[in-house]
């Protein structure tokens, strides 16, 4: 891999495991994933979970989201 998150080499990668990926069903996978981590860390015993991970999570989900919709080479 030649750069951070290269969403081409991911495709490829899973290609190669036999999973013709498309980005519709990585935006749900993904969306549902980070819903499912910053609902657990919201009601997590632990408050350290709860401070940072919230959040945390937050943040990530429209990195995260902005790169899946790279994944076909098209935004949107």
């Amino acid at each position: 891999m030649e750069k951070a998150f290269d969403t081409k080499v991911l495709v490829e990668r899973l290609k190669a495991k036999g999973l013709d990926v498309a980005e519709e069903m990585v935006e749900i996978i993904v969306g549902e994933t980070l819903d499912w981590a910053g609902e657990s860390c919201a009601m997590h015993p632990n408050l350290m979970v709860k401070a940072m991970g919230v959040p945390a999570v937050a943040m990530l989900k429209p990195i995260a989201l902005g790169l899946v919709d790279k994944i076909d080479g098209h935004v949107g």
